[in-house]
């Protein structure tokens, strides 16, 4: 993966000089990797990765690693046995900015000795479904499976959720897909799981330049919009 920017020469020491220190009010969403379906024979669908958003203010000079989850990989075979969970997303800074993580989604039931759906960040359909929310967070970051349909950001069985954080609402993080767009949705019947997405929102004025990955950059009024679809890092 090419490297775009550069972390130059960094400040030397340690935290007692960083007193005083610029710092910057970020906004980020976090959404996992959505739970694969079951096979085709299986009948129902994964649920989404987990949704999490918030900010924080985040010292000058710190490295924001990011790491991206991966959709669950389509299940091989035409049976009916159930998909495998999502994989975890989650952005850490090297100084003041705790880990803030979302949970995979989990997988579809399938119709056989696997036929539960599986925990997650939202919960795989299934019979049980799948619980929600794996995490254990405030607010929660996805839902249930329904007896069909893997749970959503939005709710029991499948609604994703609205973020504007873009410029423009977007909706992410939905049960049973549809897939190929990195938003978080779980897997179809029979489908691998959506990958997952990181938005870092940063004031223009305080916008470094300094990433690692290959962010999509965009402007919406007043900041820099970073879209991550696979792991990298930005120094602010």
């Amino acid at each position: 993966m090419p490297v775009i920017g550069s972390f130059g020469a960094g400040s030397a020491g340690g935290y007692g000089q960083r007193k005083g220190a610029k710092k910057v009010d970020i906004e980020f969403l976090v959404i996992a990797g959505g739970g694969g379906g079951p096979q085709p024979n299986g009948g129902r669908s994964g649920g989404a990765g987990g949704f999490r958003s918030s900010s924080a203010e985040v010292i000058g000079g710190e490295t924001i690693t990011v790491q991206v989850g991966a959709g669950a990989p389509q299940r091989p075979g035409t049976g009916r046995y159930g998909g495998s969970n999502g994989g975890t997303s989650y952005i850490e800074g090297n100084k003041s900015l705790s880990r803030f993580a979302s949970s995979g989604g989990g997988g579809g039931g399938g119709d056989s000795s696997e036929a539960y759906g599986k925990n997650g960040g939202s919960g795989g359909g299934g019979s049980p479904v799948g619980l929600g929310n794996s995490g254990g967070y405030t607010p929660v970051e996805g839902y249930n499976g329904s007896t069909g349909t893997g749970g959503g950001a939005g709710g029991v069985g499948g609604p994703g959720a609205s973020s504007s954080i873009t410029g423009a609402p977007v909706t992410y993080a939905t049960g049973g897909g549809p897939i190929g767009s990195n938003l978080g949705n779980g897997g179809p019947n029979g489908a691998a799981g959506d990958g997952g997405r990181v938005i870092l929102k940063i004031p223009a004025l305080d916008y470094s330049g300094i990433y690692t990955g290959t962010p999509a950059i965009s402007d919406s009024g007043d900041y820099k919009i970073l879209q991550y679809t696979s792991s990298g890092s930005y120094k602010v």
